[in-house]
């Protein structure tokens, strides 16, 4: 058409058919105009619909309008729309090419592989694994490295790879190596936290907790909590109790071995009757370790596990299997995947060192909202209230069809 009109193509440009532009590949697009000695930038109607508006051009951008074509062997208009109908639907049934980023933090991987989980339920993946890990000192220098150099020297990050659909991972040492390989695939990226400021628009969907303030911007969803692999049952016993014991964390808080044994011998003593689980966290401190044991001993109806002691899928069976969890506050993603399972849930308090912190924050929003209750020193308990349970992954793995795969979102 162009050529017709008596135009001189200097470049072209071609992608797959609905294909999710990213700011590289625009940015890209522009560079390689200029370079050309191109005068106009030109697309069709159809692709313009999918450009972000707030794209900056280098160059006037032509938008050519379409009209429809039938080919002529194709005499019946019914015959030509289901044939299409049908290509569509068969597209829309491959799995989705997946490619996770893992850092080796059990608690960030639980957050993407909860999505991923979630996703599965929706539509057909193909996911395949990506570590990071082990990480050290040099990584952040050595990713940074790699992001400078890449801006440097435009196409460094390497031919495009195999086909990648969606690349989605958890944690700051994630976001360098999937926004590398998104230069090389075009796929987008999404990620369970806020990025550093730098990369914040090169990741195009971020889940950030509402505790954590997110701005308001077109890439950021937020949920309620972290997104995690618990689910609710209904095979929760109410005569099952279960603690679950945090630790020290020298940036956030103080850690008190006799007020934690305090408020667990409380509750021992106000539920008579009841069996009770206590398990302990990589980072509790070895003398609580040593005296929940003792506790365990003097106790029958209390069994006790060390984090070491308990396989992988150990706590999501547990809150299956129990009504009622208590989460120390400083185990904030416990609380969230305890409210995921249906569990009713009560918060035992720690000191923070910053008092008006994120997680303190997301607490008194739980506890404002009818979702858990906090331990209360020297007054009888109220019991945790019974409330509906948080399904944040399938939220987020929903918000994901809606945006580039509306189609495979269930009707």
């Amino acid at each position: 058409m162009l050529k017709d009109m008596g135009c001189r193509i200097t470049g072209t440009a071609e992608f797959s058919d609905h294909h999710a532009w990213s700011a590289p590949e625009l940015e890209r697009i522009g560079t390689q105009a200029l370079e050309s000695g191109a005068r106009l930038l030109a697309t069709t109607q159809k692709d313009f619909s999918r450009l972000p508006r707030d794209a900056a051009w280098p160059l006037p951008l032509a938008v050519l309008g379409v009209l429809p074509f039938f080919p002529e062997e194709t005499n019946d208009f019914d015959e030509f729309l289901k044939n299409a109908v049908e290509q569509a639907i068969d597209k829309d049934k491959a799995p989705l090419s997946v490619l996770a980023y893992l850092d080796g933090r059990a608690g960030h991987e639980k957050q993407t592989r909860g999505i991923l989980h979630a996703l599965s339920r929706l539509t057909s993946i193909d996911v395949a694994y990506r570590s990071v890990s082990p990480l050290s000192a040099t990584t952040p220098v050595n990713q940074w490295s790699a992001y400078l150099r890449l801006k440097a020297l435009p196409g460094w990050e390497g031919p495009p790879t195999g086909t990648v659909d969606l690349i989605i991972g958890t944690g700051a040492h994630t976001h360098i190596p999937m926004y590398l390989m998104k230069r090389r695939t075009g796929a987008p990226v999404v990620t369970c936290m806020s990025p550093a400021a730098i990369l914040r628009k090169k990741i195009d969907l971020c889940f950030i907790p509402r505790h954590d303030r997110p701005i308001r911007a077109r890439n950021v969803f937020t949920t309620l909590g972290p997104p995690n692999l618990s689910e609710a049952g209904n095979i929760h016993s109410p005569d099952k109790h279960l603690i679950l014991v945090g630790g020290r964390d020298e940036k956030s808080h103080f850690w008190d071995t006799e007020k934690t044994l305090s408020q667990i011998r409380s509750l021992l003593s106000e539920t008579a009757g009841r069996t009770w689980t206590i398990s302990s966290s990589p980072r509790t401190p070895v003398e609580t370790v040593a005296r929940l044991s003792e506790l365990a001993v003097a106790t029958p109806a209390l069994s006790f596990f060390r984090s070491e002691e308990t396989p992988s899928g150990w706590i999501e069976t547990a809150y299956a299997e129990h009504a009622v969890v208590w989460v120390t506050a400083d185990s904030i993603s416990m609380i969230y995947e305890a409210l995921s399972a249906g569990c009713r849930v009560g918060i035992l308090p720690v000191r923070w060192k910053h008092p008006a912190n994120k997680f303190q924050r997301s607490i008194d929003d739980l506890v404002q909202n009818g979702y858990a209750v906090v331990f209360a020193d020297g007054r009888p308990q109220v019991s945790p209230p019974i409330a509906p349970p948080l399904d944040e992954a399938s939220r987020c793995a929903r918000e994901i069809l809606k945006r580039w795969w509306p189609r495979r979102l269930p009707v």
